[in-house]
């Protein structure tokens, strides 16, 4: 059900459970399975692959910033969520290499669920920069940042002695993870700029213009009849005449 008034320069508004309502939050819904599905399948696209786990994608970042851009930073981080679910599931494998029940969720948590899941803070930045693709680039390289920090600590402490030597692990980690996610960064802030016309502009439709009110204005027009025969003096009446015109 549609409620609202729109006397008086009032806007109207969608009641939770009406009609429209339901059609934004089933258009919501579609968007972000959608977006997941590209993030997963990008995630596979590898253009570079490390021999110890990190690889360069092509833009698997990407759908899920857009995602967080669009409808705001709860639904982004539920999205986040869900896509750092689907990673857990396609890199079980890491698992195997863990030397206790506490590294195992470690990886977990830092490798997997933490490391995507501040994608959601993708659209933090949206209203505070006059671009949008500023706006959406700067999430891009906030959120990377996030998840290069995360990979660098678990580098650091679970991964230390296995893939990264004892010695000067902080160090190596910090470099071994630069060279997969700097390029990863870098690749999603030039699809982020390059899309922000395309698609992120959708999220909020812009108002309508205003328009110039129309002026109504009255005329009066009196007009003389003569009743009678020509040549006879009859009656003489005359008739008024309101118009009403708009402009």
């Amino acid at each position: 059900m549609h409620l609202g008034c729109v006397c008086g320069g009032t806007v109207p508004f969608q009641k939770k459970g009406s009609v429209v309502y339901g059609k934004k939050r089933a258009l919501r819904l579609t968007e972000s399975a959608i977006m997941l599905a590209f993030a997963t399948i990008l995630s596979m696209v590898k253009l570079v692959d490390l021999p110890y786990g990190g690889s360069i994608t092509a833009f698997s970042m990407l759908p899920i910033l857009l995602i967080a851009y669009r409808y705001g930073t709860g639904w982004g981080l539920f999205t986040a969520f869900a896509h750092s679910l689907l990673q857990l599931l396609l890199g079980m494998n890491a698992l195997s290499y863990a030397t206790s029940a506490g590294a195992a969720v470690a990886i977990i948590l830092l490798d997997y669920v933490v490391a995507f899941l501040v994608l959601g803070l993708g659209g933090i930045f949206r209203g505070k920069l006059r671009s949008q693709g500023a706006a959406l680039a700067a999430g891009a390289i906030l959120t990377g940042a996030l998840r290069y920090i995360c990979h660098v600590i678990s580098g650091c402490t679970v991964w230390a002695g296995l893939s990264i030597p004892d010695s000067h692990a902080l160090l190596y980690s910090l470099a071994y993870n630069a060279t997969y996610m700097v390029p990863e960064i870098l690749i999603t802030v030039v699809g982020a700029v390059y899309l922000r016309r395309c698609w992120i502009s959708a999220a909020k439709p812009s108002p309508a213009p205003l328009r110039r009110p129309r002026r109504l204005i009255w005329r009066f027009s009196l007009s003389r009849n003569r009743q009678g025969g020509a040549g006879c003096c009859g009656d003489i009446r005359y008739t008024a005449r309101f118009r009403l015109y708009s402009r």
